[in-house]
């Protein structure tokens, strides 16, 4: 079904979330992380705002992160959350440019261009361009 297969892409992108924020936590000591399973900081927290990141400074909230879509959209990276954050101003880093940017366009493209086709026969949207 749709739903479950939301709820599998979004366990993977939180997947993938936490292991950038852990590698990341180690290649910037200042920025702190603690991670929490969704449904222990809030067990009515719906799926598609997962993952979600909240960013503190000086003990107030200064940014959110809800969704694969603010993190960068599918094809989610260490270096795409590193680029992210930067653009936050969370960290700094070296990176130039979003290391990721062709490659989300192209999927994108191929995206939409699937769920065209698809809706014009009367389907669903095809969710394996993103690996689903």
């Amino acid at each position: 079904s749709d739903a479950a297969t939301v709820s599998v892409r979004h366990v993977d992108a939180c997947e993938v979330v936490e292991r950038a924020a852990s590698d990341l936590a180690r290649r910037f000591p200042r920025v702190k992380v603690v991670s929490i399973a969704a449904s222990a900081a809030n067990e009515d927290w719906p799926p598609h705002n997962l993952p979600t990141m909240f960013c503190y400074r000086d003990g107030r909230l200064q940014h959110q992160l809800i969704g694969v879509e603010d993190f960068g959209g599918h094809g989610i990276t260490t270096d795409r959350v590193e680029w992210r954050l930067a653009q936050l101003g969370v960290l700094e880093t070296d990176l130039e440019d979003d290391p990721e940017r062709g490659r989300y366009e192209l999927a994108q493209c191929e995206y939409y261009e699937s769920r065209t086709n698809s809706t014009a026969e009367g389907g669903g949207v095809a969710h394996s361009q993103f690996g689903g």
